[in-house]
């Protein structure tokens, strides 16, 4: 049978067909373009692949699983789970401890912590930097205590390498092999030998098809790599279980590791699109509180740095428009605080549709305990040797101290020069001035062992209290 001869008419409509289809994919291409999304980036960010581990170098070629196992990004707490009123109850939020044990137990004796009455929560990064078994006694006394808080960029290294590690696992030649490379490393370890040099060694002889499962960058039997290879099975689910962010909305509070934006800076923060430039839409008639809560939830939902848990636990500044781990650019912090003196309620006025909110979190030890009107910055070194910070709201003495004049009690203003933006050539953290405010506010000094604390205030017109004890390196 012979075929039919295409017509000019048929080939006519195969060209449509093809523009059309050529036109969708280039339309589509250039809308995931200006959303900033690429393939490769894609693993990066989210609930997908290394959450901890963001640049796009540290790819190996081949898929993973995913090793972030976030479950909840953002947790809400009740006021019961966040007692401001009852003078019998306080909060206890405690700075990077990084597995300074002994002084973490220092502050909770001299505070005279009572589990069955005062909450405890912490900022994130109770594990690393101090001694190995300090930081296993740490994460058992926070599993057992059932004690709450936000993962920090150390806990998420501890977490992925432990999902690795349980998918190694998975088969039995992977187990076999992850048992024999462990078994040899601890050999060397107690035998004092050079460790690293016998890892050098060692990965030439792993066969390729282990080698390849290691995440590139990721270093074998680091402090990380030893703790979630310790992990008890209650240990480990306590981990995972931690959100990224403390969400407390009758405190008009966000805890958080590193730092959260107040817009997509991206765009001008005055930008129609940004959650603070726009009332909220809300179906009943709106209250204060309705419209104060629909805000502070659109900042965790509708900023999209807010959504990428990379960003909430390493963040250290804004430069060119994107989050950096480095401190170079504007400190993300400094433009917080710009944002929430510009909120004017929901009548606006000629600034933005908000009122203040607090940010607690942890993570600039270089800088020091840091106060600002809307942010308080609680790590203060100590796997330094220096100060080991937690802010205490609540209870008895803060509310003797709240019946003071909310406006006579100090606080530090912004300092244009220390708030500065970073100079270029600082791309380091470790190469900022130090900041330590305790000494400036002449409450502790190099040598004080007692408990040292100032008064501070904090929302809308509240006043706690931050407390610090001395860190003695082991």
């Amino acid at each position: 049978m012979k075929r039919p001869q295409s017509t000019p008419h048929d080939h006519f409509q195969r060209r449509i067909v093809f523009l059309s289809v050529a036109s969708t994919l280039s339309l589509l291409g250039i809308i995931l373009y200006l959303s900033g999304f690429s393939p490769r980036r894609a693993l990066s960010i989210g609930y997908t692949w290394f959450s901890n581990h963001h640049d796009e170098d540290d790819f190996n070629d081949g898929s993973f699983p995913d090793f972030g196992m976030y479950k909840d990004r953002v947790k809400i707490l009740n006021e019961d789970e966040f007692p401001l009123t009852d003078p019998k109850r306080r909060v206890i939020i405690m700075g990077d401890i990084h597995g300074m044990n002994d002084s973490f137990h220092s502050i909770l004796t001299q505070l005279s912590y009572t589990p069955n009455q005062d909450i405890l929560l912490h900022v994130g990064d109770v594990l690393t930097k101090g001694p190995h078994r300090s930081s296993m006694a740490t994460l058992d006394f926070m599993t057992r205590h059932n004690v709450l808080g936000v993962r920090g960029n150390h806990e998420q290294q501890v977490i992925e390498w432990r999902a690795w590690m349980d998918w190694i696992r998975s088969s039995s030649e992977g187990g076999r092999w992850l048992d024999t490379i462990d078994r040899r490393w601890e050999e060397v370890h107690k035998l004092g030998k050079d460790t690293k040099k016998w890892l050098r060694n060692e990965i030439q002889r792993i066969p390729s098809k282990w080698v390849k499962r290691i995440p590139k960058k990721w270093k074998l039997f680091g402090e990380q790599y030893r703790i979630a290879r310790q992990l008890t099975d209650q240990e480990w689910k306590y981990l995972q279980n931690l959100p990224v962010v403390l969400h407390i909305p009758h405190a008009h509070m966000y805890i958080v590791h590193a730092g959260l934006l107040p817009f997509d800076p991206r765009r001008d923060h005055k930008h129609h699109s940004q959650p603070l430039s726009k009332m909220p839409v809300l179906l009943r008639p709106p209250s204060e509180s309705a419209l104060r809560f629909a805000q502070e939830t659109a900042v965790l939902d509708d900023i999209k740095p807010n959504k990428d848990p990379w960003s909430l636990l390493n963040m250290r500044a804004i430069l060119q428009g994107k989050v950096t781990r480095r401190f170079r650019g504007v400190f993300w912090a400094k433009l917080w605080n710009r944002e929430m003196k510009q909120c004017r309620g929901f009548d606006k006025n000629g600034g933005l549709y908000c009122l203040g909110a607090t940010v607690v979190y942890g993570h600039t030890a270089k800088r020091g305990f840091e106060q600002r009107r809307w942010s308080i910055g609680l790590d203060s070194g100590c796997a330094h040797g220096k100060r080991l910070s937690a802010l205490v709201l609540g209870g008895e003495e803060n509310r003797r101290l709240s019946r003071r004049d909310f406006d006579d009690i100090p606080h530090p203003e912004d300092d244009e020069e220390r708030d500065g933006d970073v100079p270029p050539e600082e791309e380091e953290l470790e190469n900022e001035p130090e900041l330590d405010l305790f000494t400036d506010l002449e409450i502790g000094n190099e040598d004080d062992e007692a408990l040292s604390s100032t008064i501070v205030r904090w929302g809308d017109a509240n006043v706690g209290k931050v407390v610090s004890v001395r860190c003695r390196l082991p």
